[in-house]
């Protein structure tokens, strides 16, 4: 009676695309989690190499002027 009522095999189809679709909405929002996570570890990691980066050249420019001071 219920499947005569609401279309029977046409209303299944359409909760079995609803339901594959909750699956893609899931996945696509565990992706892009996932990538969110990956794109602030290679900002922490910029963050923190650049400054890095800065004091080494830093000390080696005092380095490299102390030489020419001593010479």
């Amino acid at each position: 009676m219920m499947s005569q009522l609401f279309g029977g095999k046409k209303w299944q189809n359409i909760v079995e695309a609803l339901v594959i679709s909750l699956k893609t909405v899931k996945e696509h929002q565990k992706l892009a989690v996932k990538e969110v996570k990956a794109a602030e570890v290679i900002l922490r990691m910029i963050r923190s190499g650049l400054p890095k980066q800065a004091k080494k050249g830093a000390a080696a420019a005092v380095k490299s002027s102390n030489s020419l001071t001593v010479e």
